[in-house]
């Protein structure tokens, strides 16, 4: 047999079985998510289950840091940040980082957009006043492969 004639059967091969490693990857994906929004949906059921906001808001607060984890990632372009909290004249109280690699998006925002809700309406009810103060949001670097933040000067 001629080396043409073995070598592209295994190419071939090969090829196919790149295809199927990708296919069972994006399986385990799609069962990893399915399982993390199994887990937000227990997890706010038994936020709801609470029998005061304070308890609702400081158990969203432990779920977001938790979908959190450890920001890590192999480049600066996965780190993010996203508004947490409601300052009386508006804006987000703080901003959290995180990094897409290690954490579910989707969840993450929908845990927030709950959380920032509860917060500003909170806020509303109590007639609370504040500095008006806007936060500057911060920028972001990656050091040793934690997304951290940075003031613009150090960028």
């Amino acid at each position: 047999m001629s080396f043409t004639k073995a070598f592209i059967p295994a190419v071939l091969l090969s090829l196919s079985l790149i295809g199927c490693g990708d296919a069972l990857e994006k399986s385990q994906d799609s069962a990893r998510v399915n399982n993390q929004t199994e887990q937000l949906e227990e997890q706010l059921t038994v936020i709801n289950e609470l029998a005061t906001n304070e308890e609702r808001e400081n158990a969203l607060l432990r779920a977001i840091r938790s979908e959190v984890g450890g920001p890590t990632a192999s480049s600066v372009e996965h780190c993010k940040l996203v508004g947490l909290g409601y300052r009386p004249c508006g804006g987000p109280d703080r901003f959290l980082l995180y990094s897409t690699e290690t954490t579910n998006e989707q969840l993450l925002l929908g845990l927030v957009e709950r959380y920032n809700n509860m917060v500003r309406q909170r806020v509303n009810e109590s007639g609370m006043m504040g500095t008006c103060e806007v936060l500057p949001e911060p920028g972001l670097l990656l050091r040793g492969n934690v997304c951290v933040t940075a003031s613009k000067a150090e960028m």
